[in-house]
């Protein structure tokens, strides 16, 4: 034959063939082959007592000439001191105000940056037409106290009339 190969190609073992189906193998030979191969990651130093007394002497020498490698602390003009918080930083502190207190206040916030003479819960009447807002706010008291006496204070359900309870003995 031209090109010297083997008409017929041997086939190679199949640890040799790349990826391979579970079912292109022998039953467990996954188990019993050996994987030998070359790792990338750079050894650790190997530590020597030479190595080990040269450690010692550099530090002992910096110590007695008082060479300690401390930062210089530069100081900016106008920067931040030690101590002061951040603008974005988070409180941890728990609150003395409920959520719903919360809420409160940041609706009463919107409602004065948009009218700044709305009258706010429980705040002082004040204006020309003080007297007016004065005696709805008492009828409603009044209605309120009303509606609550009625469902509240003298409530009693009403008795079960069902018709196809029956005890059976």
């Amino acid at each position: 034959m031209i090109g010297g190969g083997n008409a017929e190609k041997e086939k190679k073992p199949w640890e040799m063939q790349g990826e391979i189906a579970a079912r292109a193998r022998p039953l467990n030979s996954l188990l019993e082959t050996v994987l030998d191969f070359n790792t990338v990651s750079k050894l650790p130093p190997t530590i020597t007592q030479e190595k080990s007394t040269n450690i010692e002497g550099m530090i002992k020498q910096r110590i007695l000439d008082e060479l300690f490698d401390d930062p210089i602390r530069k100081y900016i003009p106008g920067g931040k001191k030690h101590g002061d918080d951040d603008d974005h930083a988070m409180d941890f502190s728990k609150s003395k105000k409920g959520l719903g207190e919360l809420f409160e206040d940041d609706y009463r916030k919107k409602l004065v940056a948009n009218d700044p003479n709305a009258y706010l819960f429980g705040g002082d009447l004040t204006g020309a037409d003080a007297s007016l807002k004065k005696e709805i706010q008492n009828i409603a008291k009044n209605l309120f106290y009303q509606l609550d006496s009625l469902s509240n204070l003298h409530f009693t359900p009403r008795p079960v009339t069902d018709a196809e309870a029956t005890i059976s003995t």
